[in-house]
């Protein structure tokens, strides 16, 4: 029978009833229009029954259920007003009933039609809402024991969300029990009284103090987090992975609930917030929760969808005791409860958020302590919940008795943002993270990761121990020099140099620095423009028992001088040019000329300096430590002030022996040196081809400014190990010789190398590729990947650590992330240098020494890379930008590198470089470079495509917040590139911050908003009527 109603309530009877669709509806309507074939808003239970059971009075009683129940029968019409509703009798369901063999097969077979069902999308307007199927299985022949632990009777029931959320699936199943058990119960409340509830909570006073409330909670936060930084449309199913949680779990949650007083499901809700903050690595964190929005109205008594998501925002402190934030998040879904009606659709609208990107709450937090009536009515029997209704992220479901029993953690996702192996991750995860919180008094010492993982992340993937001998790279070069002493050591355009030349050249020039005064672990500068002289003085350096120190001659003359006055070196190795940079510095020099004289070509051992007679034999050369420094590189600091980096050659001998083996380099390669000595890439390419017996082809200085005569050198020298920056590759990739370039092994580093330059290269020459990492602070190079013709990663990752050498990616305290999250990049093992020259405090502070991870780990020495990572399945490490290249505008945190990674999938982008420039009212402004795909001839240096700029803008558009989106788009024919072959930021242009008026104000009205425009974002130019202010640059500072 249909429910009786209320006089208010409208009858619904016909079409010429319709009412129109609830709140809870209108986003679902909605979302199916857009996808109308996705059979994602199907929700479906099945539930197994074992032992005796009565069917026939099991279909009476589900039979009467489902008359009471009538939203399963609406009918759905389109109207000029929007889409409205009635009851249509004919689409009532009718229960289904279905024998089926109790074998294997007929178990299967009822899976498979289960299946098929809840994969088939319903249209609202044509076909029914519900189906409820009733299987029986006959007992197979020879059946035993164990079978009786299968179920005899299988109630399926699917219904499209639009009819029925998960508490009024529960309500069906609680109502139906009670017809079995013939008890009279509450008869199930018309869906009308729902309609007629949820118009008066529309035009009432409670729906406008709700919206303020959640108006206020949410305009503080600039960008709301999720586990996936992409968005994208509810995939057609959803993943599943789930986990019992054991009695001990249970017990302590039973205990902190007693303990806090607060109920079970708002400390489990607290819980699983942390667990989801620590995949996030945002605060505060905003999970949605379900409101069930039931009680204290019609609605409580009725199948219906009435459920709304609700956002927390919910500060982790991880030294703040647990009870407390226990106690902030239960009044905080106290206040939620309170204002809860209020629609999630209606608060996105309200900020403004409208899409995937303008998501107001993360990671769904949904705590179901529903009855179990079939126990009640004395079955055996378990529930299956096959589809919940869209999953459009990450749901975190417990199913659970109300007392907590029977525990079930549940994890759903979108395959479309997430893959099913790191799904299956998380419910052991989260056990361990649950357990671990209920013990603990703050949270800043439960691990993210479990036993298992966080062996496999820290030592596993890390298991990079290889025997390297304890030695230097005066020994290994002086073993090379002797087994290779007739082979060609250097050559730099006709000069030519074999092993035992470069030997006897470099031990003269070693003990006339002894003689200058030189000891073990001094540290010697050189100022030398790329030659042969340069690289040898590099040696006999070493060869003294001291650190080289490599001076930029090209820098201001001051610069040096600081260099020179921190670092203090014993005396500068120069040149009569460049002798004039120490002007006024207090340091010994000695000029090159006074240490070698290189031979004619052809020359050989016994061609010697002219004084070198003159040289006393008795003055020793020093037995080299390996702990004793090889080099001391400065690098730019964040002060302002360059830091040096001393690296010893322990550390340097197992980079350089494990790219030798793992690369298979020896005497039959011919390696390029290009790379500006201050930079340590520099370092491989100097001293590699000395512990190979390859000969090192040098290059002239600035060469490596010039695509053309670089491709031409590589080609007249046969060189085959090259190295490139990253943007120096795409720039050399333009220059039409080097076209069809056939090279051993391409190097990068230095920068994120794009996968589009990947395979632009593969396109253009024969030779592999390979993506190396590493800081100066860790001997040139810490990981590496194949960046090879079948790779097709994108991003491309840094790799996989070298010999002895471990990645670790840690969060804010110093904790393993789990993979696919990103945190800080810290580097250990033996390549670490040993500090920063004259900086114990700026040593202590990025060398850190980390207490272990786990009960059983010892303390470590770690690096801070300033770097972001993650780690991804397989263990590879993917480079996510510095944490020193974030912006901060307007109290929004933003990542120059996300906004850069947006722009490069448009397909005209072939380079990007974005930057926060202040403009002419002092505020900053985004500002996207953009090299743009272009087989034409070379352009000017800002290119004017105004259409091409408007497009790549909108293309941004539809990938990131409107925060992120550049206000100014400037074409370049190429961008900067620096002394060191990287992009030079600083020297991109201003751009000029216009408008292009499409309509122009014509009304004084219009006339006056788009002066007020014009002054406020300080705009050559009005805007037209259609420009909008935030697109401007705008903000709501300004607007004030």
């Amino acid at each position: 029978m249909t429910p009786a109603l209320n006089d208010d309530t409208p009858p619904m009877d016909s079409p010429a009833g319709a009412v129109p669709l609830t709140e809870a509806q209108e986003g679902l309507w909605y979302a199916q229009q857009l996808d109308p074939r996705n059979p994602i808003f199907n929700t479906g239970h099945c539930t197994s029954i074992r032992g005796e059971v009565d069917v026939e009075r099991l279909a009476s009683a589900i039979e009467r259920t489902l008359a009471e129940a009538d939203a399963l029968s609406l009918a759905f019409i389109d109207t000029e007003d929007g889409p409205r509703q009635y009851f249509d009798a004919a689409r009532r369901p009718v229960l289904e009933r279905l024998t089926l063999p109790g074998d294997a097969a007929g178990r299967a077979e009822a899976e498979r039609l289960m299946q098929a069902d809840l994969r088939t999308p319903i249209d609202p307007r044509t076909t029914a809402l519900a189906r409820h199927l009733l299987i029986r299985f006959t007992p197979s022949a020879g059946a035993g024991s164990a079978d009786s632990a299968l179920p005899t009777v299988l109630w399926f029931q699917r219904v499209h969300h639009l009819a029925a959320d998960g508490y009024g699936m529960a309500l069906i199943e609680q109502r139906a029990m009670q017809h079995y058990r013939a008890l009279a119960g509450t008869p199930l409340t018309s869906f009308a009284a729902v309609v007629a509830d949820d118009a008066r909570y529309r035009d009432s006073a409670q729906r406008a103090t709700d919206a303020a409330y959640w108006r206020e909670l949410l305009a503080p936060l600039d960008t709301v987090g999720s586990l996936s930084e992409r968005s994208a449309a509810t995939g057609d199913h959803a993943l599943h992975a789930e986990i019992d949680v054991p009695e001990d779990v249970l017990q302590a949650l039973r205990q902190k609930e007693q303990q806090t007083l607060v109920s079970w499901p708002d400390v489990l809700t607290m819980l699983l917030a942390a667990y989801v903050q620590r995949h996030i690595g945002q605060q505060p964190v905003v999970p949605g929760v379900p409101w069930m929005g039931r009680l204290g109205n019609a609605s409580a008594r009725s199948v219906a969808t009435v459920m709304n998501i609700v956002p927390l925002v919910l500060d982790m402190d991880q030294d703040r005791p647990l009870d407390e934030l226990i106690v902030q998040t239960a009044r905080q879904l106290k206040q939620a409860r309170r204002h809860g009606r209020y629609r999630s659709e209606q608060m996105r609208r309200d900020q403004a958020r409208p899409g995937g990107q303008g998501r107001i709450h993360g990671p769904l937090l949904n705590i179901l302590p529903f009855d179990a009536p079939y126990r009640q009515a004395g079955l055996d029997a378990d529930q299956v919940v096959y589809s919940t209704g869209p999953v459009e992220d990450f749901n975190l479901n417990v199913r659970a008795a109300p007392d907590a029993s029977g525990m079930r953690l549940q994890v759903e996702a979108n395959p479309r943002l997430y893959a099913a192996e790191e799904i299956d991750q998380h419910p052991a995860r989260l056990l361990a993270f649950l357990r671990a919180a209920l013990q603990a008094d703050t949270l800043r010492p439960v691990q993210t990761l479990y036993d298992e993982e966080l062996n496999h992340w820290v030592a596993g993937v890390n298991d990079t121990a290889h025997p390297v001998p304890d030695t230097t790279l005066v020994a290994l070069v002086r073993e090379t020099s002797r087994q290779h002493a007739s082979c060609e050591a250097l050559r730099m355009q006709d000069e030519r140099l074999d092993y035992a030349t470069f030997d006897v050249q470099v031990d003269a020039a070693a003990r006339r620095l002894v003689q200058a005064g030189v000891k073990p672990r001094d540290i010697v500068a050189v100022a030398l423009p790329r030659s042969p002289r340069m690289v040898m003085s590099l040696h006999a350096i070493q060869r003294a028992g001291a650190a080289y120190l490599p001076l930029d001659i090209e820098q201001p003359a001051a610069r040096i001088q600081r260099i020179l006055a921190a670092a203090q070196p014993r005396t500068v190795v120069v040149n009569e040019t460049t002798r004039t940079l120490l002007e006024g510095a207090d340091v010994a020099s000695v000029d090159v000329s006074a240490l070698f004289a290189l031979p004619h070509p052809g020359g050989s051992a016994t061609d010697t300096a002219p004084d070198a007679a003159d040289l006393p034999s008795a003055i020793p050369l020093p037995t080299v430590q390996p702990a004793d420094p090889a080099y001391v590189i400065y690098t730019s600091g964040s002060t302002g002030e360059p830091k040096g980096v001393v690296v010893s050659h322990h550390a340097i001998v197992n980079r350089l022996l494990w790219m030798k083996e793992h690369y298979g380099f020896g005497p039959q390669h011919r390696f390029l040196q290009k790379t500006p000595y201050t930079f340590d890439v520099s370092v491989w390419e100097l001293f590699l081809p000395m512990l190979c017996g390859a000969p090192l082809v040098v290059a002239e200085p600035d060469l490596h400014r010039d695509p053309q005569a670089l491709a031409a050198l590589i080609r007249r020298e046969g060189v085959d190990v090259v190295h490139f920056v990253p943007s120096m590759l795409a720039a050399f990739l333009d220059e039409p010789a080097s076209e069809g370039l056939q090279m051993n092994a391409v190097f990068c580093s230095g920068e994120a190398l794009p996968a589009t330059l990947r395979d632009r290269f593969h396109a253009r020459m024969q030779s592999a590729l390979h993506n190396l990492y590493g800081p100066t602070e860790a001997a040139v190079d810490v990981s590496f990947w194949d960046a090879g013709r079948t790779d097709r990663s994108d991003p491309i990752p840094i790799g996989f650590p070298v010999w002895n050498t471990g990645l670790y990616i840690l969060d804010d305290c110093l904790r393993p992330v789990p993979p696919g999250v990103t945190g800080t990049l810290y580097l250990g093992g033996r390549q670490l240098a040993d500090g920063y020259l004259g900086r114990p405090d700026l040593t202590e502070a990025r060398f850190i020494l980390h207490p272990g991870f786990g009960a059983e780990d010892t303390p470590r020495r770690l690096y801070d890379s300033g770097d972001l990572a993650r780690w991804r399945q397989d263990g590879a490490v993917e480079y996510r930008g510095r944490l020193d290249h974030q912006v901060k505008l307007r109290g929004q945190r933003i990542e120059l590198g996300e906004i850069e990674a947006a722009f490069s999938t448009h397909p005209q982008c072939r380079q990007v470089a974005v930057i926060a420039r202040v403009d002419d009212q002092g505020g900053q402004r985004l500002v996207a470079y953009v090299v743009p795909q272009s087989d034409a001839e070379p352009q000017p240096v800002v290119i004017t495509d105004e259409a091409l700029a408007e497009s790549l803008l909108d293309h941004a558009r539809t990938l990131l917040p409107a925060a992120m989106v550049p206000s100014a788009v400037v074409l370049m024919a190429a961008l900067p590139i620096n002394a060191s072959g990287k992009m030079d930021r600083k020297a991109l242009p201003a751009p000029v911050f216009a408008v292009q008026a499409r309509t122009p104000a014509r009304t004084p009205q219009e006339k006056q908003v788009a002066a007020a425009f014009a002054d406020i974002l300080g705009l050559s130019e009005q805007p037209g009527v259609e420009d909008d202010f935030f697109m401007l640059g705008g903000h709501s500072l300004l607007a004030t």
